[in-house]
């Protein structure tokens, strides 16, 4: 996790670098186009190769973060190329010190960065890459062709084929002649799509691995299923809320509810099913965080599950327990319950009641839901998703 962040935070570090010295440093000026004042005039210089490596590494941080294997090789390459290009004199002695250092750290902690990326993702960040980056030669062919060129000869085909190429590669236009004065706007916008097609392709190459055991429809009855058989604790039913993702062992026989926030896979108490196929998908979503370089854990775990998860080579640490009442002896007599006498009757004034319901209500219990809502004009305690008043309307209406 230290080498990830330190990684994520020296690329980020070396890219906004980068883009400060070019943003900051005299514009240099393409052949056949007038140097002007302003500091985004780098677009039209050399040195905008700058600012492109230097979202390169910007836009891959937070892959770095998540151990994303590509985006190391991104920051790799693009801090590789920084270094390339300040020895050659486009940068700056800080940018080749920031980016020496940035090479240096991504190799020695190589081995972090193992989470990969879904294949479908991929191909599609590829397809946009290499889409965006035709198109954006194109335009400059067709451009070129088409500008009226007051300086020189209209150039040919060929010349504004390989001038496009010069464009796309951030190189200065050599090949098609002198540009006249007003073809800036026309060099910044042709770099600039170059620019959007490699950052949204390293974006979609980047994206992480689906869980494609999410398909609610296809499983919920497997789960379901599980659930009837196997299930022992009261957290059982919110494995069905619609936050919960489902990773269901292949055999169909135990499954883990779970939820991603941020870089952390929280599983909602131990899996759920037969006993050998419970080690089974512990194992499997193990493997399915490190694909996506996320961090699993397990909340409100039971000594059995706490168990297994030890088993598995995961620790466990307590920060609390259920409570168990013995309701034989308890009541709400003595001063200390004081509050809750007076809460309790400020509610039954309201019209609350409370009623104990045996067992849950089955989904061809029509009269059962009838009876709830008769006796419950305003949403029940538990109140909200797949316990909330509404979610019950489909079986009465």
């Amino acid at each position: 996790m230290r080498a990830t962040r330190l990684t994520a935070l020296l690329a980020a570090v070396t890219g906004a670098i980068s883009i400060a010295i070019a943003v900051a440093a005299e514009p240099v000026a393409a052949p056949g186009i007038a140097v002007r004042e302003s500091a985004l005039d780098v677009i039209s210089g050399d040195r905008f190769t700058l600012v492109v490596f230097g979202l390169a590494l910007l836009a891959v941080a937070p892959g770095l973060l998540r151990g994303h294997r590509n985006a190391y090789r991104v920051a790799l390459g693009a801090s590789v190329t920084l270094f390339a290009l300040s020895v050659a004199g486009r940068g700056s002695a800080i940018v080749a010190i920031s980016a020496l250092v940035s090479v240096g750290v991504l190799v020695v902690h190589r081995a972090a960065f193992h989470a990969v990326s879904e294949p479908l993702a991929v191909r599609r960040g590829v397809a946009i890459l290499v889409g965006g980056v035709a198109a954006a030669m194109i335009y400059g062919t067709v451009g070129l062709l088409a500008m009226d060129n007051r300086f020189g000869s209209r150039p040919s085909l060929w010349q504004a084929a390989i001038a496009a190429i010069e464009l796309v590669a951030l190189r200065p236009v050599t090949a098609a002649g002198h540009l006249p004065r007003n073809a800036a706007w026309f060099v910044d916008s042709t770099r600039i799509l170059v620019v959007v097609a490699v950052l949204a392709g390293v974006a979609k190459i980047l994206a992480a691995v689906v869980d494609r055991d999410r398909r609610r429809e296809h499983q919920q009855g497997t789960v379901q299923g599980l659930l009837a058989k196997w299930a022992t604790t009261p957290l059982a039913y919110f494995q069905l809320l619609d936050d919960k993702a489902w990773l269901v062992d292949p055999a169909g026989e135990a499954f883990i509810g779970y939820r991603v926030v941020k870089r952390t896979a929280v599983a909602l108490g131990a899996p759920i099913g037969e006993p050998a196929a419970c080690s089974r998908v512990v194992d499997q979503f193990q493997a399915l965080c490190a694909r996506n370089g996320w961090t699993p854990a397990f909340h409100q775990l039971d000594d059995a599950g706490r168990q297994l998860i030890e088993s598995r080579g995961l620790k466990a640490r307590k920060i609390g327990e259920e409570a168990i009442l013995d309701l034989s002896g308890w009541s709400l007599d003595g001063s200390r319950f004081k509050r809750v006498r007076n809460k309790n009757r400020q509610l039954t004034k309201e019209g609350y009641v409370i009623v104990e319901l045996p067992r849950p209500l089955r989904e061809d219990d029509i009269d059962g839901y009838v009876w709830l809502r008769d006796r419950s004009p305003v949403p029940i305690a538990s109140g909200e998703g797949e316990c909330g008043r509404e979610a019950f309307r489909p079986w009465i209406d």
